[in-house]
Parts: C-alpha cells; structure tokens; sequence
C-alpha cells in the first residue's frame, strides 16, 4: 500500500504546482490583456490626432502622431502575440492538470480497493480458524494469482523476448513515458529503472496484448499508475475481481 500512498502524495503535490501556474499564468495573460487594451487605445488616439493635424495643415504634429501610432501598432501587434503563446500555456496546464486528476482518482479507487480487501483478510485471520483451515484459505487466496503470473509472464516473453525464468516480479517497467517526464521534472520523482526495456511503442503493444490475454481493459490514466511487474500483477487481479462483481 506503501508505494500507491508515496505516488498520491506527488500526484497531489503535482495538481498543487499546476494550480498555482494556472493562477500565476491567468495573472500574466490579464496584465498583457490590459497592455493591450492600453495599446489599441493609444493607437487610436494617435490615429486621430493626425488626421486632425492634418485638416489642420499641422505637418509636424501630423508626423509625430503618425509615427506614434506606428509604435503603439506594433506593440500591440507584440502583446497580441503573447496573449497567443499564454493562451496556450493555459490550455497545457489545464490539460495536464486533468491527466493528473483522473490519475488521482484511479489511484484512490486502487488504493480504497487495496484496503477494503486487507481488512477482510485481516478480519478473516483473525477469527478461530484450525491451522489447515488457514493453509487452505492461504492457497484460495494465493492460487489465482499465481495463474495471473504465469499468464503475464508468457504475454511479456512473448512480447519483449525475454525468458520467463528471467521475469522476476520485482522486474520495474514504465508503461507512461508522459506520467514519468511530468513527475521527473517538477517533483523531482525517484523512477526505478525500465528494466523490462520498454519503449512507447513496446509499452502499448505490451497492454493491448494483456487486455487481450485477461478480457480487461486498462486506460492510459491507470497504465500510468504501475511501476513494476508485481504492480502489474495486482492490478490484474483487481480489475479481474472488479468484473466479477459487476
């Protein structure tokens, strides 16, 4: 349960960061927004001071007004271009933020699921059961997911070319090369290592073929989320029990 909380807490200090640059960047778009407005507004002003130079056969003050409305063209013409650039800055926060958000809640759903299901087996190894009986409601328990091993264990061989005997649970793989540059660069996260070498496409391939192998599907939010071969295994297993219960 560990692990899941440890990512939680970066989600949540990444959905923190993407707030405040959300602010901070619709603070700079509303100060260029306003330069801008002061701009057009000058340049308007100039435009008709020239003209009435002009009627008033006033040369220099006709140039001079020219000439400033030229200047406040063009630096509206600047401002105009950056109030572009912010709006797409704004549009990638929000975006990542939504990622971040969805993968929070997957997370939370995971990790309410990882402790609904450790009170139960606490609540069931804790009532008076007979040594066999415990060694029996241990194989129950332990069985189905020995079969998902040996199931993702084939997939992944058959997939990256490695030797079964050489897929070790504690094996790490990054499925989400977007989750891992996100957190890497404004969390300073510790990733394991890709051990399994997986590239993008690798990684892809790699999902669609145990969705395929288990019946189950996973979203790109959830693939995010798994870091190592055991992870992997365990979220097999919940979304097997999930379907179940549907």
């Amino acid at each position: 349960m560990q692990p899941i909380i440890n990512i939680l807490a970066d989600i949540q200090k990444a959905i923190s960061n993407s707030n405040n640059a959300i602010v901070k960047a619709t603070v700079q778009q509303n100060l260029i927004q306003d330069q801008y407005t002061k701009a057009k507004a000058e340049s308007k002003s100039a435009h008709e001071d020239a003209l009435k130079a002009a009627f008033e056969n006033d040369q220099y003050s006709a140039m001079q007004a020219l000439f400033q409305e030229v200047v406040q063209e063009k630096f509206s013409n600047l401002l105009q271009s950056q109030i572009n650039q912010q709006v797409g800055v704004l549009e990638l926060l929000n975006n990542n933020l939504a990622v971040l958000n969805e993968i929070k809640f997957k997370l939370e759903k995971c990790l309410e699921y990882k402790t609904i299901q450790d009170e139960n087996i606490q609540s069931l190894t804790s009532s008076s059961f007979s040594e066999n009986s415990c060694h029996n409601l241990e194989d129950q328990e332990i069985l189905p997911e020995n079969f998902i091993v040996k199931r993702l264990k084939k997939v992944i061989s058959e997939q990256q070319s490695i030797e079964v005997e050489n897929i070790s649970l504690d094996r790490s793989l990054v499925l989400g090369e977007y989750f891992r540059f996100f957190l890497s660069s404004s969390n300073n996260y510790d990733l394991p290592p890709n051990d399994l070498g997986l590239d993008n496409i690798d990684g892809i391939e790699l999902l669609i073929a145990i969705e395929e192998e288990f019946e189950i599907e996973i979203s790109d939010a959830e693939a995010e989320t798994i870091r190592t071969v055991q992870e992997l295994v365990k979220f097999i297993s919940f979304k097997l029990n999930q379907t179940q219960t549907l």
